[in-house]
């Protein structure tokens, strides 16, 4: 008590070997840079390319996948060659909460996804679910080409599962250079695209504007409303009675004509 208080020192870190060999425990210790090397505990730096010595009952080394997703983490390096969102942690996650390990993952797409498994499409997938699972590819930035490789390789097979498609997945992969021998200005181009999104808006809204006025024959909407509130009750009786003097007058006339007609033919 009174070397936690801060009157006494502690000599050294003791660290009882069950807890290291336990399972529930021996993953935070692990976590925290604590390994255990020839029955004795020793406090080192963690690797960010390592998740620690998990070993099961009988010895071995073994690390299910869903309790390497939770000591898996994105260190930030400003640094990190590829270029756009990291889709590795993601990848595993979701892996994790589904088939639980790559190689079902693998055997279930190949079942769902149409693609032959005889097709290139399926084995570069197969060998890339074989190194996922034994590689912690968060921290590493040829992890992080694998994984994207992966989901390319989906999307192509999405698109045709006979013949998959790869037009235009090169984006996917992040790199510097794309393959066409361009180099890779995505903050510039999001610009460009932004700048002509709204150009087009402008267009559209004038086109819009001429065809409306085409088809209401130069005259605009304001004016239509303000004749139609011009004519009041009297106006609109007056042209109601100007249409049925118009009516009657053309009846009297055919009914003239027939009878001047029919007076000819008795004569």
């Amino acid at each position: 008590m009174a070397a936690i208080l801060g009157e006494g020192a502690v000599d050294e870190l003791v660290i009882d070997a069950q807890l290291m060999a336990t399972e529930a425990t021996g993953v935070g210790f692990t976590s925290k840079g604590v390994v255990l090397r020839e029955d004795e505990e020793l406090f080192e730096l963690g690797d960010l390319r390592l998740l620690g010595d998990h070993r099961d009952n009988a010895g071995k080394r073994r690390l299910e996948l869903g309790a390497a997703v939770a000591l898996m983490h994105n260190a930030e390096d400003k640094e990190f060659p590829i270029a756009g969102t990291r889709s590795s942690k993601e990848l595993h996650e979701s892996v994790a909460l589904g088939p639980r390990n790559f190689l079902s993952y693998h055997a279930e797409w190949l079942r769902l996804s149409g693609v032959s498994g005889r097709s290139s499409s399926a084995h570069v997938h197969r060998n890339l679910c074989e190194v996922l699972r034994l590689l912690h590819s968060c921290s590493l930035a040829a992890g992080e080409t694998l994984c994207r490789w992966v989901i390319q390789t989906e999307l192509a097979v999405e698109r045709s599962p006979s013949m998959p498609d790869y037009s235009g997945l090169d984006i996917v992969a992040g790199t510097a250079t794309l393959p066409d021998g361009r180099a890779s200005t995505s903050k510039f181009n999001e610009w460009v695209s932004a700048r002509l999104k709204e150009r087009a808006s402008i267009w559209k809204q004038e086109r819009l504007f001429r065809q409306e006025r085409k088809t209401r024959g130069g005259k605009g909407k304001d004016d239509i409303d303000d004749d139609s509130e011009d004519d009041g009750p009297g106006d609109s009786r007056k042209k109601a009675n100007k249409k049925k003097k118009k009516g009657g007058k053309g009846k009297g006339g055919e009914d003239g004509a027939s009878g001047s007609h029919g007076a000819g033919q008795n004569k």
